[in-house]
């Protein structure tokens, strides 16, 4: 394994029934430091391979390592102390009576002292901008709001990945534009490697390498830019693609020539602003 992988999957399958294949030799590398998106539609594979990374389920064939750490039974614990999952509803994964005794739950699994755990929880919630919801009641918050209080409890723990096993699905558009955000600065805050699972590719553009997974195979994999171009391969597995490049899609085939590939409607608009003046 590369120094600054954090996860590798050599040649990995995994059934649910033997009848029916979930991951069919899969192979890839996680670098430490990115953001990785693994997309596909249900059932392709995608959020098998997040509980694969952080030993919850356990592989039929092939290899797993996390930070340099094989997965197996005598590493599992330690791998899960490295590897923080933020799941699709929040609810799943509040435990204590208030936001703070949530946040503090890991910690007090870990054995971390009391002193240390007070800082942790203060640090973690401010990280997420949770700060002055410490007495709250987690089923009162909005669900922006409790899947920043699930993000602050797994920051809490310090872990070097951190998975979003369609961490974002359940929330309205404002919500998930501000989760993403949060994701994004704790990133390079604090130096994280983070993998999004999801099927929504507005969220996949902010990773620096998107792969794609259909009926458990790697399908390809690349750069947001570059996955992108690729708008009837996406749809052909059952993908929406964002509206401002299916537009970009019709408009090259329509004959018009775009240097890059655009993520909002007001690029695009520049774009053809400038395409115009060009004339």
């Amino acid at each position: 394994m590369k120094a600054n992988n954090i996860v590798t999957f050599e040649h990995v399958s995994f059934s649910y029934e033997e009848d029916k294949t979930v991951l069919d030799d899969v192979s890839l590398q996680v670098a430490e430091g990115e953001w990785l998106a693994i997309v596909g539609h249900n059932g392709s594979g995608k959020s098998t391979m997040a509980k694969l990374i952080n030993g919850l389920l356990v592989a039929r064939t092939g290899e797993i390592t996390v930070s340099g750490l094989p997965m197996t039974e005598e590493n599992i614990w330690e791998i899960r102390r490295r590897v923080g999952m933020v799941f699709q509803n929040p609810d799943n994964q509040f435990v204590g009576a208030t936001v703070q005794d949530d946040v503090a739950f890991g910690l007090e699994n870990n054995g971390i002292p009391q002193t240390e755990m007070v800082t942790r929880v203060a640090q973690a919630l401010a990280d997420v901008a949770m700060n002055g919801f410490e007495t709250f009641e987690p089923n009162r918050l909005s669900g922006g709001q409790k899947q920043r209080v699930a993000i602050a409890g797994v920051i809490a723990l310090r872990p070097g990945l951190i998975i979003l096993d369609e961490a974002t699905s359940m929330l309205d558009p404002e919500g998930r534009v501000s989760v993403l955000a949060t994701i994004k600065a704790l990133k390079e805050q604090h130096q994280l490697t983070v993998i999004s699972i999801t099927h929504d590719l507005e969220e996949a553009a902010m990773a620096d390498r998107v792969i794609v997974m259909n009926k458990g195979r790697y399908l390809m994999e690349g750069k947001p830019e570059t996955i992108f171009k690729e708008t009837t391969k996406l749809q052909e597995i059952g993908l929406d693609v964002p509206f401002v490049n299916q537009v970009q899609a019709d408009l090259m085939t329509a004959g018009f020539k775009f240097n890059t590939v655009y993520f909002s409607e007001g690029e695009l608009v520049n774009a053809l602003c400038q395409l115009r003046s060009n004339k």
